[in-house]
């Protein structure tokens, strides 16, 4: 072992025998190590990762001299190509394994956002995250993450609005949690509607609530055959509104403003209506 260890270090070795066994077969071999076993970050990974770096030379430095030997000796310029872009690709491959090693240690802290969808768990602040349209997957996705993280009890929004149906589905969800709800950026349309589920309601200094009829595109109507009644829709949620503590005057403002613009109260607005509780 110690005859092959010196032959390596000083190029002695085939330049062929060289590249497969210490360099890349001890490669692989570590790779495989570490893939199977799980180690814990500190001393452990700190004292292997020196380890495989001082190898890492003993490895490069053989084949660099093997190399040096095979132009020397004339044998062709493609094992010298070889030789070099196997240097490259296992001291690559190396330094990535290493931060590996170290990527343990920066993961401490739960994900700080668990989800494909608009809908997702803040780890870090313990709060669910509508970030994006309000949709029925999203109203979805909440229902199963209110189901599998009981004690969380914020939703965060942000959110320029989307499907009605789907927001009547989230505030009924909000509601029967008990959950409080954080404006943390544009909370327009059916977020808003949402948004008033929540006991209590605060609007953050990045929040901003918006408001406006509801649009008639959003509903097909086909010939004199009506498929949703817009004014009984409205009707609908101006209602769930008020049972939310919201003023009728408020709402009158609310409904009249017209479905392509988007009325944005001030703080003192949404308080004297009711809007925000609890802040």
């Amino acid at each position: 072992m110690d005859r092959i260890f010196t032959r390596h270090w000083n190029g002695r070795l085939p330049l062929a025998a060289a590249i497969a066994l210490p360099l890349v077969g001890l490669h692989l071999l570590f790779v495989a190590f570490v893939a199977r076993v799980d180690l814990p970050s500190g001393f452990v990974s700190g004292f292997l990762a020196a380890f495989v770096l001082l190898m890492l030379v003993w490895q490069v430095v053989g084949v660099f001299r093997s190399v040096d030997r095979s132009i020397v000796e004339r044998r062709g310029i493609m094992p010298v190509f070889v030789g070099y872009a196997a240097i490259a690709l296992v001291g690559l491959s190396t330094i990535n394994q290493l931060a590996g090693l170290a990527i343990p240690r920066w993961r401490a802290e739960p994900p700080a956002r668990v989800s494909t969808s608009e809908v997702g768990l803040d780890g870090l602040h313990h709060e669910f995250v509508l970030d994006g349209p309000v949709s029925l997957r999203g109203f979805s996705e909440l229902a199963g993450l209110i189901a599998e993280h009981p004690s969380v009890r914020v939703i965060a929004l942000r959110s320029v609005g989307g499907s009605i149906s789907a927001a009547r589905g989230m505030a009924r969800l909000v509601e029967e949690a008990g959950l409080e709800t954080r404006a943390v950026g544009p909370c327009y349309s059916a977020c808003a509607l949402v948004f008033v589920a929540g006991a209590p309601r605060i609007l953050t200094e990045e929040g901003e609530l918006g408001f406006h009829r509801y649009e008639v595109g959003t509903y097909r109507n086909l010939g004199d055959l009506h498929l949703l009644d817009l004014e009984e829709e409205q009707a609908r949620d101006r209602a769930y509104y008020r049972r939310r503590g919201v003023s009728a005057d408020f709402l009158d403002k609310v409904f009249t403003t017209a479905s392509g613009t988007i009325w944005r109260p001030t703080r003192e607005e949404l308080r004297a209506a009711g809007v925000l509780r609890g802040q």
